[in-house]
Order: C-alpha cells, then structure tokens, then sequence
C-alpha cells in the first residue's frame, strides 16, 4: 500500500507497521497491541490467541511483510525482541483509543479519501483484499479465511495425495523454482530450476523446514492459488481453469472437489 511506504518514507515505522500489521493479518487492534518481536521477526507464520473470542488462530507473513517487519525493527531499534512491538515515546504501549488519534491525523496529512479511518478500518482492508468484498462483508471474509486455513478437511483432502508434484508442472500458473551449481567441467553455471512447492525439501532452509507435512504442502498450493495470491493481486486468482492438473494428476484430485468440500457448511 501506497500509505505504508509513505509513512516508511517519513520515518514513522511504528505506525507504517501498525496498518501494515492490519491490513495483512486481519488482526484486532487489541492483539497486534500485544505482539511482541519475537512472534514476528523472522517468521513466515505465527500464533495468536485473540483476546476477545480466545480463539488460537495462526497467522501468515507474506515475504514483503516479512521485510517490511525487519526494516521497521532495524528503524525502530526496541530494546530487544522480548519487546511490545508498538510502545509510545513514554514507554508504554499505545491505547487502541490514542491510536484512534493518530489514525485520523494520518487520514488529515496524507489526505486519504476515506470517511472514516479507525483500527476497524484495517481489518476492512484486510478483507477486500482477501475476497474483493465490500467493507460490510470484510469482516466475514476474515473470519471465513481463518476457518478456511484451520479447517480439519483438509486432512482428509491430501490423504490420497502422492506428492508428486505433476500438479505443479502442467499449471501455466505455477511460478516455483530453485537455484543450483552446477560444475561444466569448465567452470561452475548456476542454473534456475523448476521446482514444486508439493516437495517435502521445498521449503528446507538452514534453520529447517517449516512445511513437514503432506497435508501442509497441499494447503499451501490451494490457498496460495485461492487466497494468497489474490490477496496480494487486486482479487486475481492463481487458477486459470483450465482442467490441466485434473488431467494429469494420478489420483484424479480435482481442484473443484477441494474447493466444495471447503466450502460445505460455510456458504
């Protein structure tokens, strides 16, 4: 968002992070409130227990939140990484109703054509941006994308998946790739080769592999082509329909199936 960059640009990362922070999770004012730095440096995914529901949900950092979260925290310098991630000059953290202020004296300098801009407002960004909705149907959209993301189906739905991967390489859509050496017997060519996020050493990195499981790879590849991606693409989908991955896939997984086993009970 253009805001976010701005207010990073005029060297107010607390509050660039703040609407990052809302208008990417989804979260409640009360629970980004009490985010501290060790939940969210570094880390492509974490838990939250919400205070107004007690419901633990797991949030998603996309890669350019990912950086935006570590060039706030280089900027911004708290006193460690035990630290609340919003504390005030005084040393206290921010109140939801202080924030409030500072919202709308954001709306006034930066002239945003808004009517009202709240903490309410960021988790109605988040929502458009998930499902393309309306603001009055933004907050459905949140809470459907977290019963989508926990949903026990899925489960049952990459049982019989083999891991294969053919899904990955027919798609005209999958981007996925790795980055090699390779000794030419004259010199050493680094080559960028298809790879498949269905993989289980997809996602290995030095420090692990966050994606242990089946059932945790094949959720990604749905969500990232339904959710993710059109989250981060103005509402276009990472599928195009074009039946590819049915055609070739040995077990037959239908893309369809996946999308109405999901979708029972929650229309």
């Amino acid at each position: 968002m253009n805001l976010i960059r701005k207010l990073a640009k005029d060297e107010n990362y607390k509050i660039s992070l703040l609407i990052a922070l809302g208008c990417f999770t989804g979260l409640r004012i009360s629970d980004i409130l009490s985010l501290r730095w060790k939940q969210i440096l570094g880390a492509d995914e974490f838990t939250v227990i919400e205070q107004k529901t007690g419901k633990v949900r797991i949030i998603r950092l996309n890669p350019q939140l990912q950086q935006h979260i570590k060039e706030c925290y280089e900027h911004i310098n708290p006193v460690g990484i035990n630290a609340p991630i919003l504390i005030s000059q005084k040393g206290t953290i921010f109140t939801v109703q202080r924030i409030n202020i500072i919202l709308k004296e954001v709306k006034k300098k930066y002239k945003l054509k808004i009517k009202n801009f709240s903490c309410h407002s960021l988790r109605k960004t988040f929502g458009r941006q998930v499902y393309n909705m309306n603001s009055d149907n933004a907050e459905l959209a949140l809470v459907k994308l977290m019963e989508l993301f926990n949903s026990d189906k899925w489960a049952g739905l990459s049982e019989a998946c083999l891991g294969c991967g053919t899904c990955t390489f027919v798609c005209p859509t999958c981007q996925c790739y790795d980055i090699k050496d390779f000794n030419t017997g004259n010199g050493v060519q680094r080559y960028r080769c298809w790879d498949s996020c269905m993989y289980s050493d997809f996602t290995m990195m030095a420090a692990g592999n966050n994606r242990t499981t089946q059932m945790q790879r094949f959720r990604q590849r749905f969500m990232h082509k339904l959710v993710y991606y059109p989250a981060n693409n103005e509402g276009v989908f990472g599928c195009v329909g074009c039946g590819r991955c049915m055609k070739s896939c040995p077990i037959s997984m239908n893309i369809v199936k996946v999308m109405k086993t999901l979708g029972e009970g929650n229309a």
